[in-house]
């Protein structure tokens, strides 16, 4: 590759960049060489750097990451629990559920109590209230069914997926088969 480039003239390596990178680069790149080398390297660097520090590259659909966590607090071995704990037990992205539960604080959401003492890494304790093992319950009858999981609609509607791949997976270069699993079924 370095001896054909070498071969290269100016003009003949404009064009292959043009090429390769699809007329991303500003027409004032092609205008020297110092530009140019500019220019790659200023692609390079957003190509590198992480789009987000906490993205997953996929999405959930409607109340699914809601679902998922609640039956992984049904689960978990104790009764009192932290977000990290449940969220390393069912296996779910820690960011996105600690986003999920301080958005049902703030809207005043009732799933979790949450108690008084906290652990040594100063991480809030939790417990599930009676009404998130009844909203467990509905998820889970809606997923058997393949329904979504919007409870507010008389008749819910059919679904085959519960996850897509957002706008960050595409550049992080994620497919279908890299969406995670969805079951709520671990233990019948």
């Amino acid at each position: 590759m370095n001896e054909e480039i070498k071969n290269m003239s100016f003009k003949e390596l404009c064009d292959r960049i043009r090429h390769d990178y699809n007329d991303s680069l500003p027409e004032s790149a092609y205008d020297s060489v110092e530009s140019l080398v500019k220019a790659l390297e200023d692609i390079t660097k957003k190509e590198d750097t992480s789009i987000h520090p906490y993205a997953s590259g996929y999405s959930y659909h409607g109340n699914v990451l809601k679902a998922l966590f609640l039956d992984g607090c049904f689960h978990y071995p104790y009764m009192q629990f932290t977000l990290r704990e449940v969220c390393e037990f069912a296996g779910l992205p820690l960011y996105k559920v600690q986003v999920m539960v301080s958005k049902w604080n703030r809207r005043g959401y009732r799933y979790l109590t949450k108690l008084k003492k906290r652990t040594s890494a100063h991480e809030n304790v939790y417990k599930m209230r009676k009404c998130s093992y009844m909203y467990y319950v509905l998820y889970k009858k809606h997923m058997r069914r393949n329904f979504d999981l919007n409870l507010k609609r008389r008749y819910p509607k059919k679904v085959t997926i519960y996850a897509h791949i957002n706008g960050c997976g595409r550049r992080m270069g994620l497919t279908d088969e890299d969406l995670p699993e969805i079951s709520m079924i671990k233990n019948e």
